[in-house]
C-alpha cells in the first residue's frame, strides 16, 4: 500500500548564510513544523523558541548546519527565507501614524528584508583595552539573544552585561591567549566585572553597530500621507 506522504513533493530553494557566504539549500516547512513554531511562540518560553527554530532548520535544510555557531542575524535571515517560501512573502502588520497615532493595516514584503551593519574584517572583532590587554568578540547566537530579550524587562543593565560576557571569544595579553570556551562562564563574568568602566564601554560599543535584519519601507495612508515603516523584531517574522 502506498504511503500517502509519498504523494507530496516539495521544491528546493537556495540561499546563503550571510556571515560566511556559504550556499545552502532548503525546502519549505510543512504543517507539522509550522505548528511547532506557533506553539513555541505562544509559550513565550525562550528555550522552547530556540529548540523550535533549531528543529525546523534541521528538518528543512539539506546541508548539516551547526546551528549553535550561527550568529543571531544569520538565523533571522535564514528564517525569513524559510518563511517566505513556506507561508508567502507578505506578512500583515499594523503601522501607526507617529503624529496622529492612527493605525493602519498593511503588508510587509519580506523580499525587502536587508541586513544592516554587516562587517567581516577580523580587526573589527578585536577590542584593544590597553597596551597589554585585549578581547576578541563574536556575535551572539540565537539562544543568547532570546535569553537577553526575555530578561530586558527585569534589568537592561544586566542584559547588556550578559550579552558582553556571552560574546567574548578570547582574552589576550602580549604573552598569552585565553579562549573563553575553555573557561567557566563565572570566570568570564568575574573578568568583565572587574574591568574599569572605560574598558567595559569599549566592549559595549561593539554591539552598537552589530549587524541586524531589518525591514524599511513606507506606507501611504488613505489621505496620501507617507508613514515610515520600520520592523526589526524577530517575532514579527514568525507570523
Amino acid at each position: 500500500m502506498i504511503d500517502l506522504k509519498d504523494l507530496i513533493t516539495t521544491p528546493t530553494y537556495a540561499t546563503t548564510i550571510p556571515s560566511t557566504g556559504k550556499t545552502v539549500h532548503f525546502r519549505p516547512f510543512v504543517v507539522k513544523e509550522e505548528k511547532i513554531l506557533l506553539i513555541a511562540q505562544e509559550s513565550k518560553n525562550q528555550d522552547q523558541i530556540v529548540t523550535a527554530v533549531k528543529t525546523i532548520f534541521e528538518s528543512c535544510f539539506k546541508e548539516k548546519i551547526d546551528f549553535d555557531s550561527l550568529s543571531y542575524f544569520d538565523v533571522e535571515y535564514l528564517f525569513v527565507q524559510l518563511r517566505m517560501k513556506s507561508m508567502g512573502e507578505i506578512v500583515e502588520i499594523i503601522v501607526r501614524d507617529p503624529e496622529t497615532k492612527e493605525k493602519f493595516e498593511t503588508g510587509m514584503d519580506l523580499e525587502k528584508i536587508k541586513i544592516k551593519n554587516f562587517k567581516n574584517k577580523k580587526e573589527e572583532f578585536n577590542i584593544k583595552l590597553n597596551d597589554n590587554l585585549g578581547v576578541t568578540m563574536t556575535y551572539p547566537n540565537l539562544k543568547n539573544m532570546i535569553s537577553i530579550k526575555f530578561n530586558e524587562l527585569n534589568s537592561a543593565t544586566e542584559s547588556v552585561f550578559k550579552l558582553v560576557c556571552s560574546s567574548v571569544e578570547t582574552i589576550y595579553t602580549k604573552d598569552q591567549v585565553i579562549t573563553a570556551k575553555d573557561r567557566k562562564i563565572e570566570e568570564i563574568e568575574s573578568f568583565i566585572n572587574n574591568l574599569p568602566k572605560d574598558m567595559f564601554s569599549k566592549l559595549v560599543a561593539f554591539f552598537e553597530n552589530m549587524p541586524y535584519v531589518v525591514y524599511e519601507d513606507s506606507y501611504t495612508s488613505p489621505n496620501g500621507k507617507a508613514i515610515p515603516v520600520y520592523v526589526r523584531d524577530f517575532n514579527n517574522f514568525f507570523r
